[in-house]
């Protein structure tokens, strides 16, 4: 995987989708992914990322979110929510976790 990304970032390449589910990825992709987004211009990151069915953790997810924020406070012009699917990781989703509790509260 870090091959891929590796050209992706090394090209200057984009995508529209970035479907890698079911694949065994960890935290270490998601700081991978992140670092290969940081160099695209926030009008070319995906609209879809499809990351379920992995080994991603709340550290990871909190990783690449926050990239993902950052790279969209960028933009001059409003550009459409980005469909991020991250079901099935060991990402504690619930209204009192670590991801969804802060903006549940507010």
């Amino acid at each position: 995987f870090s091959v891929l990304l590796d050209v992706l970032q090394e090209k200057s390449v984009s995508t529209t989708r970035l479907k890698a589910y079911k694949c065994g990825l960890q935290d270490d992709c998601m700081e991978q992914i992140a670092q290969w987004l940081d160099t695209l211009p926030a009008d070319r990151l995906p609209s879809e990322i499809h990351l379920s069915h992995n080994q991603i953790t709340e550290d990871g997810f909190s990783t690449l979110f926050n990239s993902i924020l950052a790279k969209r406070a960028e933009l001059t012009t409003e550009m459409p929510p980005i469909w991020f699917r991250v079901e099935s990781c060991k990402i504690d989703m619930s209204s009192d976790g670590p991801i969804l509790g802060p903006l549940v509260k507010r």
